[in-house]
């Protein structure tokens, strides 16, 4: 059944950020459930028990890599878990035989041409910026030749947790206001050092941010690394991973993270498909969201939508995260300033770390002049008035705001839970540790960042000068 925005409007209508935080989830997974129907573009054909992977109906020719565990790609990185998965990517762990060591491998769909990308990681790489160390990096490439195609295949370092898992399996504890801090220090640095040579990322979200190990993941044997999970691959009638009860069933065994394929018509599968589906498994990392006692380290990471063409045109694919958009980006103010817009899906990002809840509430209606117009009326209503530039850009403001950029219904709130000035919404989800003091200099930082015109949006090299950031540990 499809989601609609006056389910997710009551959702967010209860109180309580743990309430919010599903809110939230509950969009994130329904737009991308929409999204994986519409790339599918066929008829579902297979069955499987995870609503947390990717789409079988993907592993067509083009599409993803039929990847199995135990399989060995470029005779030397042997598969061990999933890790994740993207839009044109799914990412694995896997064992480099060669060098003994574990590295991360982003296996891209045959369809997706990654050499830009491997060249902006590169330009990275060769940086003295000291920010470098916050961009996840680049040890290897290869081509892989797979039933699906030919796949460019990228190897990295491993990394735990990206921020929404870490802000799920976090649900409910604070977080501190030094690591609080710190965090918008790496990551500021990691943005500045992207755009010191000549890039602009172009999808800036919580799912790209993610924490670095904070142990050798080296010195364990792969039974030590896979020991949080449950990789035994269960028949295609084995009840337990449907979740039914069962007498036999040993309460002590972790859930099954893999889960068996089979068509729907029961006809054999082809050579395309994988035998069976593997459900994102994050490394653990160690972050606490405390700070001290445990240090920790956090990357910004996908370099699939970068450019190094920083002004925009009319035409240029959509790759902001729909939440995530700045005005220039969601009006399409030609040419806008890619750099400014990473500014911009930055200031949001961190706001929802820090406070734990999306500052902007942003529905997807049918309707895209809807979903855009209810996305400026929201931001009009926690950053203020629109300026009068941007309002002239947005074709339908005059049934949202009035001459001077106010909102025409202030009191209306879509739902009673997102809207209020940021003021008020910092103070409803800030740490509880941080002081006066610490509240007014993270909000003059985030409002730098959320500058409705990109002239006066503070660029990341600015942002690091900040009297927000000063005060951090090195």
């Amino acid at each position: 059944m499809r989601a609609r925005a006056s389910d997710f409007k009551r959702l967010a209508g209860l109180v309580g950020p743990l309430q919010a935080l599903w809110a939230a989830r509950l969009q994130r997974d329904a737009a991308a459930a929409t999204s994986r129907r519409n790339m599918a573009g066929q008829l579902r054909k297979f069955e499987y028990g995870s609503a947390d992977a990717e789409s079988v109906e993907f592993y067509r020719p083009g599409g993803f890599h039929s990847t199995h565990l135990g399989d060995l790609l470029h005779g030397r990185n042997r598969i061990m878990r999933k890790l994740g998965f993207e839009q044109s990517s799914t990412v694995w762990l896997a064992r480099d035989v060669e060098k003994d060591r574990y590295v991360c491998v982003k296996i891209c769909t045959a369809a997706a041409d990654a050499a830009d990308e491997i060249g902006f990681y590169q330009a990275i790489t060769a940086s003295a910026h000291p920010g470098r160390v916050y961009v996840q990096r680049l040890i290897d490439h290869f081509v892989h030749r797979g039933p699906n195609g030919r796949h460019t295949c990228l190897v990295f370092e491993p990394l735990g947790r990206n921020m929404n898992t870490f802000a799920e399996s976090h649900a409910g504890r604070p977080i501190t206001t030094v690591f609080a801090r710190e965090l918008c220090r790496q990551l500021v640095l990691a943005l500045d050092c992207i755009h010191s040579v000549g890039l602009a990322h172009r999808d800036i979200h919580p799912g790209d941010a993610l924490f670095s190990l904070s142990h050798d993941l080296d010195s364990k044997s792969e039974e030590e690394v896979n020991s949080d999970v449950n990789l035994e691959i269960p028949s295609v009638d084995d009840d337990d991973n449907n979740g039914d009860d069962d007498d036999d069933y040993d309460t002590n065994r972790l859930p099954f993270t893999i889960c068996p394929v089979r068509r729907l018509d029961r006809q054999p599968l082809t050579k395309h498909e994988p035998s069976y589906i593997c459900d994102p498994c994050p490394l653990p990392d160690g972050a606490t969201g405390s700070l001290p006692p445990v240090a920790f380290s956090a990357c910004l990471s996908d370099f699939g939508a970068a450019t190094s063409a920083l002004a925009s045109k009319p035409g240029d694919p959509p790759t902001y995260p729909l939440g995530l958009r700045s005005p220039q980006v969601i009006l399409q103010i030609h040419p806008f300033s890619y750099q400014a817009a990473d500014v911009w899906a930055l200031g949001l990002t961190l706001w929802e770390l820090v406070v734990r809840e999306p500052l902007l509430s942003v529905w997807r209606y049918d309707e895209p002049e809807l979903t855009d117009d209810s996305h400026l009326e929201s931001a009009v209503g926690r950053l203020g008035p629109v300026p009068d530039a941007v309002r002239k850009a947005w074709p339908r403001a005059d049934s949202w705001v009035d001459a001077e950029g106010r909102l025409l219904n202030p009191t209306e709130n879509n739902g009673g839970y997102w809207y209020g000035d940021v003021e008020q919404a910092l103070e409803s989800g800030k740490p509880s540790d941080m002081t006066d003091r610490e509240t007014e200099l993270f909000l003059n930082f985030v409002t730098r960042m959320l500058a409705w015109e990109e002239e006066t949006r503070a660029s990341a090299k600015e942002l690091l000068e900040h009297a927000w950031l000063k005060d951090c540990i090195t």
